[in-house]
This record gives C-alpha cells, structure tokens and sequence, in this order.
C-alpha cells in the first residue's frame, strides 16, 4: 500500500466523519429551533445505525426498494402534515422532509453526487431553523456548524479531485 493511497484512505475517512457530524448538527439545530428533542433523538439513533450499517467494514446498504420506500415515506409524511393535519408552519413540515431524506441517503452507497446531496440537504436543514429560531445560544450553534461546514467542503474538494 502506498502512501498516496493511505493518504486518500484517511482523507475519505476524515470527510464521512465530518460529513456525518453535520447531519447530526443540522438534526439537533432543528429539534432546537422546533423545541423538541424527539427529532433528534430518532434521527440521530437512525444516523448512528447508518454508519453502523453502510460505513463500517462489514458494510450492508439497504436494497435500493427499501430506500425507494423510505422516500415515499418521506413525502407522505409531509402531505399528511400540510393537509390532513393543518401544521400552519410550513417550515416544519419541509424541515421533517428534509431530515427524512436526509436520513434516507445516509443509508445508501455514496458515490461524489450522494455526498454532495448529503452536504445540501443538512445545510437546508440548518436554514430551515435558523429561520425558525433567532436565540444567541442557536446563534454560536450556527457558528460551530458554519466553521465545521466550510472544513468539509474542502475535504469533499480533496476527496473529489
């Protein structure tokens, strides 16, 4: 094994970490902003099994049908919150929407384009509550989130080039 090759081993490494710490961090910004922690708390446990499941050696995505499913889910989750449940704040529906996609991808095979998905989708999460929510707290959690957001962005560079 050479040490270009390792390099770009740890380097990968470093940005699925990375990458996994800012889907956590958008998931608990918004279980913030929405002033609940079940959000996070099932989104995280489902993050955590992600990794388990399709990031570690003995690595098993699940089948393409059941992440078809998941999104199907997803959308239905947020048609039954907008009509047949009357959430008046429609960030909130789009915010569970997108936590749900969010974790659908962390359950697949990731190519660049997965990644990148990945990255977007946690950064409209972000928005999305701080949108919602304007406290000082919120504000450093923001800050912590931008500066972690920006190192990734330049490993996921590195990582594609």
């Amino acid at each position: 094994m050479t040490t270009q090759s390792l390099s770009a081993r740890s380097l990968s490494t470093a940005f699925r970490w990375r990458a996994y710490g800012l889907a956590m961090l958008s998931f608990l910004a918004f279980a913030l902003a929405e002033q609940t922690i079940g959000v996070f708390i099932i989104a995280g446990t489902l993050a955590v099994l992600s990794w388990w499941l399709v990031e570690s050696t003995h690595a098993q995505p699940l089948p393409r049908v059941v992440l078809n499913l998941g999104v199907l889910g997803a959308s239905l989750l947020l048609l039954a919150e907008v009509i047949i449940f009357n959430q008046v704040n429609l960030l909130l529906a789009l915010g569970h929407f997108m936590i749900a996609l969010l974790v659908c991808k962390l359950f697949e095979t990731k190519n660049s384009r997965d990644w990148a998905q990945i990255l977007s989708l946690s950064l409209f999460v972000i928005a999305t509550a701080a949108i919602r929510r304007s406290a000082c707290a919120f504000g450093r959690g923001l800050a912590a989130y931008l500066a972690l957001g920006i190192f990734t962005a330049v490993l996921f560079y590195l990582r594609v080039e």
